[in-house]
């Protein structure tokens, strides 16, 4: 998981190198914060990028401290975390 922030996807990139040593998997990449995603992000990390918008329901489903779904059934993040949810799942099988 990383934001557009320039901080953040430093950080991305040395956790995927650490990774990359201890041959650990990435099965897709959550861009948080992010309106699309980033083919320069996905090449980088090395793996498929899925961009999770900032949206008020993503904000007040943190505040409840519930899944999106349950707070906006129809906010285009629930659709962006399902399919994190199928490349993870993709991965591992």
């Amino acid at each position: 998981m990383t934001t557009p922030d320039r901080a953040a996807l430093a950080d991305a990139l040395r956790a995927r190198s650490l990774a990359v040593e201890l041959d650990a998997g990435l099965a897709a990449v959550a861009y948080n914060r992010a309106p699309e995603a980033s083919e320069a992000v996905a090449n980088a990390l090395g793996a498929p990028v899925v961009a999770v918008p900032d949206a008020d329901s993503v904000a007040a489903a943190m505040t409840a401290g519930r899944p999106v779904a349950a707070v906006d059934g129809e906010a285009e993040a629930v659709e962006r975390f399902g399919a994190l949810a199928e490349r993870v799942r993709a991965a591992r099988e």
